[in-house]
């Protein structure tokens, strides 16, 4: 019966991580402005959606890693970015 209900609980939350990183690297088009405090939090947002996902699918979430390693791409200037 545990199994079941764990099987079930995979299945609806599997693609979530997904749909989640998707939603917030395409919406990040949208921040006029963004400063260091404001990377931090989605940064810290995005590792806490992470752990919620993992602690109920128990399997890590990598797609989460992206959207994290995309919001601290913020932190460089454009000139860092083209090296």
């Amino acid at each position: 019966m545990v199994r079941i209900v764990f099987l079930c609980l995979q299945y609806i939350f599997e693609g979530l991580g997904h749909l989640i990183a998707k939603i917030l690297i395409s919406s990040a088009q949208y921040i006029d402005h963004i400063d260091e405090r404001g990377i931090q939090k989605m940064c810290r947002n995005i590792f806490a959606l992470q752990q919620t996902l993992t602690n109920i699918t128990m399997a890590r979430e990598i797609a989460l890693d992206h959207a994290r390693q995309y919001f601290e791409l913020f932190y460089h200037t454009p000139e860092v970015s083209l090296l």
